[in-house]
C-alpha cells in the first residue's frame, strides 16, 4: 500500500434497509454543502448504503460541482433515492424468490434495481474516482467479497478482474438477507485471479458459481474494503437491537430474528471499536455519524432544535425496503443531515457557517413527535425539487 492511498480519505454507507439509504442521503447532502463530498476518494456501501452509493455511482459524472459543490445534488441523486423508497421491495421480491430455484436468470430484486435505479449499468461505467465500492457476503466461505471498477476482490481467491457484472446484480447481492431475500448466485466461469498470496499459502481456485448475500453478515458499516485509508467518514445507518424496544406483537417473531441480530450488532460493535482504537493511537481519523445517537448529547454545536423523543421515535422506524411515507423520507432525510453537521463539526472539518435551515424546513424537529402513523402512504408526493431548498444552499 502506498503512502498517497493510505492518505486518501473514504467514506462508509452502512446497512440499514431504505431506513439507512434516506439517514445516508442526510448525510451527503450536508457533505455536498460543505465542499467535502467531491473531495472523497473511495466511497464504501453495503446494503441500503450500497444502494445510495448505485445511485451516486451511476450519476457522478453528470453532477456539476461549483465552486466544490454539486448544483444539481437534489435532482441527480435525493430524487432517485426518494424514488425507490416509495416502493415495496422486499415483500414482492421475497415471493419471487420461493420460485428461484425453477428459473434461471437474474433474482427479483435485481430486477427491481434495474428497473428502478441503475439500469444497465455495470462496474466498468462507474467513475474511476472517487473509486465506488459494493460489499456482499459470499456464504461459501462467509467472508466479505468487494466489487468495483477494478473487479472483485475474493479474499482467499484474489482479484477477479471481470468488470461486465450488471450493477443491478452487485446491489441485489449486498441486500439480499435470507431467508426473507433469496442469496444472488454469480457465475464466474474460467476466470483466473490474481493478488499476492500469504506466507505460507496460496490461492485457491475461483469458484464457478459465487453464492452472495446481504454483506451486514461480515461488515455491517462497509469499513473493512476502505480500511487501510488514514481519513475515514462512518455514516452509520445500522438499527440499535434492544429487547426493550420490541414491540408486543413481535416478540413470537423476534425469537427467530434476534441472533441474527445479535450477531450482526456484535459485528458493528468490533468494527467500531477497531476504528476507536486506531484514532486513538493516531493511526487515523475518522469521523462517525450515527442513526442511533441523540442530537441533543451535543446541544453546544447543534444548529436545530431537537425536542426529547425524536431519537426514540427515528430509532423505532423499519428497516425493511418498503415503502415509506413522504414524511418519513423527509424526517430521515433531514435526521442523517443533523447528525453529520453535529459529526463533521465537532471534528473541525465544518469550516463554514452553521446551516441556515435543514433539507426539509417543514419537517424539523422542534415540536414532540406524533406516534400515530397515517396509514396513507405518498398521498400528496410530488416532485422533490418542488420542496425545501436548493441542494447548494
Amino acid at each position: 500500500m502506498t503512502a498517497a492511498s493510505e492518505e486518501q480519505i473514504g467514506l462508509a454507507l452502512s446497512g440499514g434497509g431504505f431506513r439507512a439509504s434516506l439517514f445516508h442521503l442526510g448525510g451527503l447532502w450536508r457533505l455536498n454543502e460543505i465542499g467535502k463530498l467531491v473531495e472523497i476518494d473511495a466511497i464504501s456501501g453495503v446494503s441500503g448504503g450500497a444502494l445510495v452509493a448505485g445511485v451516486l455511482g451511476t450519476r457522478w459524472e453528470r453532477l456539476r460541482f461549483n465552486n466544490c459543490q454539486a448544483d444539481n445534488f437534489r435532482d441527480e441523486v435525493a430524487e432517485p433515492v426518494f424514488q425507490l423508497c416509495s416502493r415495496n421491495i422486499d415483500v414482492a421480491s421475497s415471493f419471487a424468490g420461493l420460485f428461484a430455484d425453477f428459473f434461471a436468470g437474474p433474482t427479483a430484486l435485481e430486477k427491481r434495481y434495474e428497473d428502478l435505479l441503475v439500469g444497465k449499468h455495470t462496474l466498468q461505467q462507474l467513475p474511476s474516482h472517487p473509486r465506488f465500492i459494493f460489499n456482499a457476503c459470499h456464504l461459501e466461505t462467509e467472508s466479505n467479497w468487494t466489487f468495483s471498477r477494478e473487479g472483485v476482490d475474493t479474499g482467499e481467491f484474489g482479484r477477479v478482474e471481470q468488470t461486465d457484472i450488471p450493477l443491478a446484480k452487485v446491489l441485489a447481492a449486498s441486500s439480499a438477507l435470507p431467508p426473507a431475500l433469496p442469496p444472488v448466485r454469480l457465475p464466474l466461469p474460467g476466470f483466473d485471479a490474481t493478488g499476492e498470496e500469504r506466507p505460507g499459502s496460496v490461492l485457491k481456485p475461483v469458484p464457478g458459481t459465487a453464492t452472495l448475500a446481504d454483506a451486514g453478515l461480515c461488515d455491517s458499516l462497509g469499513l473493512h474494503a476502505i480500511r487501510h485509508m488514514k481519513h475515514l467518514l462512518v455514516s452509520d445507518g445500522t438499527k440499535s437491537f434492544r429487547r426493550s424496544d420490541i414491540p408486543p406483537w413481535e416478540v413470537w417473531t423476534s425469537r427467530i430474528t434476534n441472533p441474527m441480530h445479535t450477531a450482526l450488532e456484535q459485528n458493528r460493535n468490533l468494527r467500531m471499536e477497531q476504528l476507536t482504537a486506531d484514532i486513538e493511537r493516531g493511526e487515523k481519523s475518522g469521523v462517525v455519524w450515527a442513526l442511533r445517537n441523540d442530537p441533543r448529547d451535543d446541544r453546544e454545536l447543534l444548529s436545530f432544535p431537537v425536542r426529547p423523543g425524536w431519537t426514540s421515535y427515528i430509532r423505532s422506524m423499519r428497516t425493511r425496503m418498503a415503502a415509506f411515507t413522504d414524511e418519513e423520507k423527509m424526517r430521515l432525510v433531514n435526521w442523517g443531515y443533523i447528525q453529520c453537521d453535529l459529526a463533521v463539526g465537532a471534528a473541525g472539518l465544518n469550516n463554514v457557517p452553521h446551516p441556515s435551515e435543514l433539507p426539509f424546513p417543514d419537517y424539523g424537529f422542534d415540536r414532540e413527535p406524533e406516534r400515530k402513523r397515517k396509514s396513507g402512504r405518498n398521498r400528496d408526493h410530488r416532485k422533490l425539487k418542488t420542496r425545501g431548498r436548493p441542494a447548494s444552499g
